[in-house]
């Protein structure tokens, strides 16, 4: 008894007599088995309230992250919406005017060169105000029944025939048997497009671009999944991270404003789905964007 009073569960009383003593040591040897199995339940269970409690932190934090970020965006949102039409009148008279210069230097001057950068820098500072405008505006969408592969076939004829798309092989596996979504079809086309042109500034215009469409299960609910993969150069690990934040962008000075993605990302969850990425660098990138079934 002391023995097992110190801890000692496995110690069995080694009297093997049919009298009273013998009960006695088979019932106290049945006792340190029921005790020696309660402790480890005890113990099994405490890991899994550990696993638990562990699992739910990330939930939280997961979940105050996302917060933060909305948050952030709110700001954004905010702010843009209340400079952007005072940046954008003077940007107007900036480009009207410098147009008008031009008529008064001859072509290949050096003057006529530096109006030019003056002229091409305020449009690309009236596309990152247009971005924002978009990004900030609390546009009223008509979402209904619409076919995702009707969308995605008509988004890549609007840029199949451009010339950054020339040296790209487009591969199609759509599932053709799909249900439809409820959606907006011009935002969930604004959202395709971005990924679109996305991947052909990752291959640099030469390589393979593959989109597929294909039905998931996700917490026993249905989703249509949409895959855009590319072969271009990949993206970092730090930088998906950051993917979403608005501004921030990969691309070359002046090619990107840093925005598609945070207005598709703002699109997708209004639609009740979301959009995930995988990347590899020097071996290409994946967005998965699911969207919910429609349901009538």
């Amino acid at each position: 008894m002391e023995r097992v009073a110190a801890g000692e569960l496995d110690y069995t009383v080694k009297i093997d007599t049919k009298d009273e003593i013998g009960d006695l040591a088979r019932a106290f040897n049945a006792m340190t088995t029921d005790l020696a199995k309660a402790k480890k339940e005890l113990i099994d269970w405490g890991h899994t309230l550990e696993e638990k409690v562990e699992e739910k932190t990330g939930e939280i934090r997961k979940a105050q992250a996302q917060l933060i970020h909305s948050e952030k965006l709110a700001s954004l949102g905010r702010m843009a919406a209340g400079v952007a039409h005072e940046i954008n009148s003077p940007l107007t008279g900036i480009v009207t005017f410098g147009h008008l210069l031009l008529k008064k230097f001859p072509d290949g001057s050096q003057d006529r060169e530096d109006i030019e950068v003056i002229i091409e820098q305020a449009n690309r500072c009236s596309t990152i105000i247009k971005g924002l405008l978009g990004f900030a505006r609390a546009t009223s969408v008509e979402k209904g029944p619409v076919n995702i592969n009707d969308i995605l076939n008509h988004s890549l004829n609007m840029v199949r025939h451009k010339a950054d798309f020339f040296n790209i092989k487009i591969v199609l596996n759509l599932d053709e048997s799909l249900p439809p979504i409820k959606a907006d079809a011009s935002q969930i086309q604004q959202v395709f497009l971005n990924m679109i042109i996305n991947a052909a500034d990752a291959m640099d215009g030469k390589g393979t671009f593959t989109v597929c469409t294909r039905k998931v299960i996700e917490n026993g609910n249905p989703f249509v999944e949409v895959e855009f993969t590319d072969t271009g150069q990949g993206i970092s690990e730090e930088n998906i991270k950051k993917l979403f934040e608005p501004f921030f962008t990969t691309k070359p000075v002046g090619k990107g404003t840093g925005l598609g993605l945070v207005v598709s990302h703002g699109i997708i969850q209004d639609h009740g789905g979301r959009i995930r990425v995988k990347s590899n660098v020097g071996e290409g990138t994946s967005f998965f964007v699911r969207l919910p079934f429609y349901e009538g």
